[in-house]
């Protein structure tokens, strides 16, 4: 996650689905939950000037297609791009909560060229160390990379690791004490494996490879949001867990509503 991508309609997809998620928005369904961010955020910003530019949403001829949808995420995020797009932005507005959420803003060493692979997989194993002090207490964790879940093609060592999630990391969230709920965001391409795939095949693939790698009982739900550009989310639930149930209830209640009617998240075809 990047400075340059605050407030564009991928956030605001992103946090919406937080939103209902944690109960902030349907508050009459359960208990609000408590929520970890880790920002994937580059020591050093990187990308095409023109990424982060996707805010027509804002524009007031389509303002009615995506206020109706969560008004007060709307408001806040046309307030931020209006005057500082900056994550401290985000973290210090109510959007997720005063009290429910906990960001881990630190961000990761790029690697220099001289770095041996030890140092640079210590430096990264040290940086991941800090997010699970910092959000491992909470029910929910979100993983915000800036391209999602990492492909073989990108070993945890080389310079452009730091726009990934690996399983490692995953696996190290998963084996907390808390057992907290873990939503990953990931960009959808082209490919997957090094083969071209469509983004249904991609989602799929992914959510079979998260269910064997880390040996979950069930595949995640998996959500398709299509504004901007292409992006899925992983939810990854435990069975039989009582802060699962309340997170399937909720989906079951985001899928049918407006956030789907007004066709920001499609169905994933089965």
């Amino acid at each position: 996650m990047q400075n340059r991508y605050v407030a564009d309609v991928g956030d605001f997809g992103k946090f919406g689905l937080l939103r209902a998620l944690m109960g902030i928005t349907d508050p009459d369904h359960g208990p609000c939950l408590s929520l970890g961010v880790v920002w994937y955020r580059p020591s050093k910003e990187e990308g095409p000037s023109g990424d982060g530019s996707k805010r027509g949403y804002l524009e007031p001829s389509k303002q009615p297609l995506y206020e109706a949808c969560d008004p007060m995420l709307f408001g806040r995020l046309k307030e931020i791009s209006h005057t500082n797009r900056d994550l401290r932005e985000i973290e210090d507005s109510d959007i997720l909560g005063h009290e429910q959420a906990s960001f881990y803003n630190v961000a990761i060493d790029v690697p220099e060229r001289h770095w041996s692979r030890e140092k640079r997989e210590a430096r990264r194993s040290e940086w991941f160390k800090g997010a699970l002090e910092r959000v491992g207490d909470k029910e929910i964790v979100f993983l915000d990379p800036d391209n999602g879940l990492a492909p073989k093609s990108v070993p945890i060592r080389l310079k452009g690791a730091t726009k990934y999630a690996y399983m490692q990391e995953i696996a190290r969230l998963r084996a907390i004490k808390t057992k907290p709920v873990i939503v990953i965001y990931h960009h959808l391409g082209r490919s997957y494996g090094g083969q071209r795939a469509d983004h249904p095949s991609q989602m799929h693939l992914w959510a079979t490879k998260l269910r064997d790698d880390l040996n979950l009982a069930e595949e995640p739900e998996v959500l398709w949001y299509r504004r901007g550009t292409a992006r899925a989310y992983f939810v990854l639930l435990d069975s039989g867990h009582d802060r699962s149930n309340v997170i399937r209830h909720r989906l079951q209640r985001f899928r049918s509503g407006l956030w789907f009617e007004h066709e920001h998240f499609t169905p994933l075809p089965s």
